[in-house]
């Protein structure tokens, strides 16, 4: 047992569910909530959430001002808009550090000692931003059936408080984006034929949310292998392990594309809408902050053995070779868009009976569809460093759905709800095809098996139903 150290894995144990084919009731995850007890070397033992490192939180209070306007010129022929937007934003991190044995939640019983815990606000971190924001737009009546349009703005928003930035663990520098979209608008055959054409780019700096923490777990067990191995303290090995780091890298991020959307009634009983987008992702500047504090974190290493074996039974000179590879691939992954999937398009059409025995009855159907998403690069071998040598980009299955809905609408005649009063009833059928094809996010490593995946939602049913007074 480690009892300087209760979320380490010496004092970890593990129940294994078996997972039978077509019965989805056996398909669960282990849960602290899990009543059954574990007996192992004579004792019993029942799951419950031990606190490790990542314990985080904030506090923040925003304060914010808005101005908007719209004006028209040239007998409404061009239609102006604008706003400003003024944000006041306060953060006050929480501290984390290892319950003391005086702690009122340990004597209770209600935590471990030496468990972690939000210990009361970290005031040395606290920050404060103020932001200033606008949008700006117009739209000009070029004919009766044309029009252009174009749209831009800026963001400055509050850093996440559910992330962290080397080299300290602090909170990120807080995001900007800027964005601006144009196209036309074509009106004709009086409304019942609509298009739009839109052409849109982005750029956003600053950006936190590429996460991946197998690196600072593995920088972990090299440094709980030197405290193990009492090179070290367990005083030393928290500060070394950035215990409220969660793994994630700074980078900028550029999308720009296209959509185009139709809109059509051939007749008062049916309607038609399609549409269709084009993205491209561009992300830049990865790890800014992380090449630095490794380049530290390297020559601390070398003041140990390297030798050693951590508890992945990894000599600690290949977990940093792991590292150093495993973080040029997860760059590499996001600079051609991983998961993104550029092209996507859906159609639908309604149509309502209004005579005959079917008067009032409408039916409708629908396709969804998404381009196969960027998965990751092959793996084709090793250069003179034992690093990967990258092939061709993998890509992941399309995304094709089916949906379908009936439904009645009448005006009551009669009754206790009152003459006049309107009754819609619909069914909604999503994924009617009963689609089970997984999403499939990322392989693992070497690309010969799943390391993520998001299973499809089965076929399912709503019913609802609406009164109009």
């Amino acid at each position: 047992m480690n009892d300087a150290a209760p979320e380490n894995g010496q004092n970890q144990l593990y129940r294994r569910n078996y997972v039978t084919a077509g019965a989805p009731e056996t398909h669960f995850a282990g849960s602290r909530f899990d009543p059954r007890t574990i007996s192992h070397g004579g004792a019993n033992y029942v799951g419950r959430l031990v606190t490790n490192t990542n314990a985080n939180g904030s506090r923040r209070a925003i304060d914010s001002l808005m101005l908007a306007s719209q004006s028209r010129f040239f007998k409404g022929r061009l239609i102006v808009t604008g706003g400003v937007r003024r944000d006041e934003v306060d953060i006050t991190p929480y501290l984390a550090g290892r319950l003391a044995a005086t702690d009122p939640l340990v004597t209770s019983g209600i935590r471990l000692l030496n468990e972690y815990a939000l210990l009361g606000e970290d005031t040395a971190n606290a920050r404060s931003y103020r932001f200033t924001t606008y949008t700006a737009g117009a739209v000009l009546g070029v004919t009766k059936w044309l029009s252009a349009f174009y749209n831009e703005s800026n963001n400055n928003g509050a850093p996440a408080s559910n992330r962290r930035i080397l080299p300290e663990s602090t909170l990120p520098v807080p995001p900007e984006g800027t964005g601006r979209d144009y196209g036309v608008m074509v009106n004709v055959l009086d409304g019942r034929l609509f298009a739009r054409a839109t052409a849109f780019n982005t750029a956003l700096r600053n950006d936190p949310t590429v996460r991946d923490n197998t690196f600072i777990v593995a920088h972990r067990r090299i440094i709980n292998a030197y405290r193990d191995n009492g090179l070290i303290t367990q005083a030393e090995a928290d500060v070394r392990n950035l215990g409220s780091y969660l793994g994630d890298f700074m980078s900028n991020l550029a999308t720009s594309g296209y959509e185009l959307e139709l809109k059509a009634n051939p007749n008062k009983h049916w309607t038609f809408t399609a549409s269709y987008s084009y993205t491209k992702l561009d992300r830049s500047n990865l790890g800014q902050e992380w090449f630095p504090w490794f380049a530290a974190q390297k020559d601390y290493y070398a003041k140990f053995p390297s030798s050693l074996v951590t508890t992945a039974n990894r000599a600690i000179a290949t977990e940093v070779a792991q590292i150093e590879t495993g973080v040029d691939n997860l760059f590499a992954l996001n600079r051609i868009g991983y998961n993104n999937r550029p092209h996507k398009a859906n159609a639908f059409t309604r149509y309502t009976f209004d005579s005959g025995r079917l008067r009032g009855i409408f039916v409708g159907g629908g396709v969804r569809w998404q381009d196969n998403n960027v998965l990751q690069r092959e793996i084709i071998g090793f250069d003179a460093l034992n690093k990967d040598v990258l092939g061709k980009i993998v890509y992941g299955p399309e995304i094709f759905n089916v949906d379908a809905l009936v439904g009645y609408a009448t005006r009551l005649k009669s009754g206790f709800l009152g003459r006049g009063t309107t009754l819609r009833v619909q069914l909604n059928v999503q994924n009617a095809l009963d689609s089970d094809r997984i999403q499939v996010i990322r392989l693992n490593r070497v690309g010969d098996g799943y390391w993520r995946v998001v299973p499809r939602e089965p076929r399912s049913f709503r019913l609802s139903a609406s009164l109009g007074f």
